[in-house]
């Protein structure tokens, strides 16, 4: 309380500020209303964010990283992310060839994949057995089903289009923070933070696993 009472009041409004345009930041990226579509307001309002934290820092004395240590710290994280996933990322790909299950939801899809590909409905009434619901749009079920007539495996087709969705994933997450921040690196490093949360601490379920949750 002591520390907060001598602050000089101007220096609580910069503070007070900066966390007002970052609440502001964070609530227009969760959609909060009036959302905001254009580009445009979030990289101004991203802007202002940074201008007030440059601020931040003269008024308070914190000196700031300079830029070359702040791209050897970039290129540091990013080789350390690389080493750290690929391991499991390969793993994960070479497991997509095996034919035992995954997941217990792959034998699911696979059988409901089936079913629509012999010409049976894919939903079915809940009145009478066998009682098999589908509580998941027929998208997905029509797309690998699809696909399958060129591979001959609807578990292989269903495996290979959640890992090409994961990649998309990833490439988008690269091309928004790119967007934001005209970092490439900054950029990678968020694409690779991202195939890590999914290889790690989903234990690598999503990876290559037919489900069309990654679709």
């Amino acid at each position: 309380m002591k520390e907060v009472a001598n602050e000089p009041r101007w220096k609580y409004w910069i503070a007070y500020l900066q966390e007002i345009l970052a609440i502001k930041v964070i609530g227009m990226i969760k959609g909060d209303t009036p959302h905001q579509e254009s580009t445009d307001t979030y990289q101004a309002y991203i802007a202002a964010l940074d201008v007030s934290h440059c601020m931040s820092c003269k008024v308070l004395g914190i000196r700031q990283i300079p830029a070359s240590l702040h791209a050897a710290i970039l290129s540091g994280l990013i080789v350390a992310f690389l080493v750290l996933i690929f391991p499991f990322l390969l793993y994960d790909i070479i497991r997509m060839s095996y034919a035992f299950t995954i997941n217990y939801n792959e034998g699911w899809n696979v059988i409901h994949t089936s079913r629509l590909l012999d010409g049976k409905p894919l939903y079915l009434p809940l009145n009478g057995l066998p009682l098999a619901p589908v509580n998941y749009p027929p998208l997905s079920f029509i797309i690998i089903g699809t696909l399958s007539y060129f591979t001959g495996k609807v578990l292989l087709t269903g495996r290979l289009v959640s890992l090409i969705s994961l990649l998309a994933v990833s490439f988008l997450v690269f091309g928004t923070i790119a967007n934001f921040t005209s970092s490439r690196s900054s950029a990678l490093l968020g694409a690779l933070l991202w195939l890590a949360l999914v290889a790690q601490i989903s234990g690598g379920w999503y990876v290559g696993m037919y489900d069309p949750q990654m679709l």
